[in-house]
């Protein structure tokens, strides 16, 4: 039987997560798709996980903000295709049959970096991309909604925003636009969309009896002030409309 093959960071990773978070296993064994027992042997070190199970430890743990440098150093397109098959946008028949290989072997080389995937694979790896590029911002939102606070039904669910704040992008002058500012402008509007989509389910849930006034008078605290909360909600109401914006921002009748 061949030998496990660890690598530090992953290792290191789990160990960390779960010394934090040592009730957690139940998260884990979701977003692995695991059973319970199998997260409890990777938590005594009794067994490591590997193929399918370390790509989704990879992605899980990434999510959590940590520093894997086996997953971090993998151009940004390989690791895009590894999270689709983590959160199950696409399968692993699909991805054999699309790159072109026979068996998961040739699959699991490309996503954890141990060879190079042939040309016409590549061109089929970045077909996928194109093709499923917002569902996994919409996945990754949801996974990381439900890591940080622990929910199975948000996982499956609603969209939310990461905890670290959207980049801020630079804005270029109409005499110097390019397709690269167009596409972070791109991004910068779809993950606006989901943000919105989200917020009306939580906030639901939040608003609801299964929460006491004493979590949401946590959750006030968390954002910061009520202010920026108002603040906020005016700035996705001047979004209704170009009217309510230019009302506001030019200061129109």
């Amino acid at each position: 039987m061949q030998a496990i093959v660890k690598d530090p960071g992953t290792e290191e990773g789990l160990k960390d997560f779960f010394d934090r978070h040592p009730q957690e296993v139940q998260l884990l064994a979701f977003f692995t798709r695991v059973s319970e027992a199998t997260v409890r042997r990777w938590k005594s070190g009794e067994n490591y996980p590997i193929g399918f199970s370390l790509l989704a430890v990879r992605n899980f743990l990434s999510l959590k903000g940590y520093k894997i440098p086996a997953h971090d150093k993998l151009d940004q397109e390989i690791r895009d295709f590894g999270a689709l098959l983590a959160h199950r946008i696409i399968t692993m028949d699909e991805a054999i049959a699309g790159l072109g290989y026979t068996n998961t072997k040739g699959v699991f080389r490309v996503v954890f970096g141990r060879t190079k995937p042939m040309e016409e694979s590549l061109g089929k790896l970045r077909e996928y991309l194109a093709t499923h590029r917002d569902t996994l911002i919409k996945k990754r939102l949801e996974a990381e909604v439900g890591i940080k606070h622990g929910r199975d039904q948000v996982i499956d669910g609603a969209t939310h925003a990461p905890e670290k704040p959207l980049p801020v992008l630079p804005q270029p002058s109409p005499s110097h636009s390019t397709s690269s500012s167009q596409d972070e402008h791109a991004l910068v509007l779809q993950s606006l969309a989901h943000l919105m989509r989200a917020v009306k389910p939580l906030a639901t849930m939040v608003n609801s009896q299964a929460f006491t006034d004493k979590e949401r008078e946590e959750f006030r605290r968390l954002v910061g002030s009520a202010k920026e909360m108002f603040d906020t909600a005016n700035l996705m109401n001047w979004l209704c409309s170009d009217d309510a914006r230019k009302r506001h921002f030019l200061g129109l009748k």
